[in-house]
């Protein structure tokens, strides 16, 4: 399961040198490095699964997100080339990305749940992290390649076309002063 995750929700002008590089390094970085030492035995055993935690912010721009939402980007890359690079293998690849979670990450990064788009409540609003792990939890044990959590969330981002998506959040979410 690779879900390491770091960065504030910064537009990129608003980034201090270097923190576009941590966030990054932890989901991105961290995923990939762990994804090559663990596939050699996968690939032996011919059977398992690496399970990758995103975001939905991999599937539109988020206004005032630029790093964080460019390393889910990443992630969500990172997951699809791991597929076709084991296709055949017996190992397998699911890629959760939640909406809003209701986790210690808000706390964490002040400022950033004010970023969230309002177009996002279309989404379900915040989910709990109990909730996001039985549903990322089934769908790892149905062998699912992509969910989008919670299922409101995945109807809408499945439904609506990408540039709709995108200017939603750029209507309703946050605008550089």
């Amino acid at each position: 399961m690779h879900n390491a995750g770091a960065g504030r929700w910064l537009a990129v002008d608003e980034t201090p040198e270097g923190e576009a590089a941590t966030m990054m390094a932890v989901p991105y970085l961290a995923a990939f490095e762990l994804t090559r030492a663990l596939t050699p035995a996968m690939i032996a055993r011919g059977r398992g699964r690496h399970v990758y935690m995103t975001s939905v912010s991999a599937f539109l721009h988020v206004p005032g997100a630029a790093g964080y939402s460019a390393a889910r980007w990443a992630v969500r890359g990172l997951a699809g080339q791991v597929r076709a690079d084991l296709r055949g293998t017996g190992v397998g690849v699911t890629l959760l990305a939640p909406a809003e979670v209701d986790s210690p990450y808000f706390d964490h990064n002040p400022g950033t749940r004010e970023r969230i788009p309002r177009a996002t409540v279309l989404m379900g609003g915040r989910t709990s992290t109990t909730t996001i792990a039985r549903l990322g939890a089934d769908a790892v044990e149905a062998g699912r390649r992509t969910a989008i959590l919670p299922r409101q969330a995945a109807l809408v981002v499945r439904t609506t076309p990408p540039p709709v998506l995108c200017w939603l959040a750029a209507r309703t979410g946050w605008r550089h002063p």
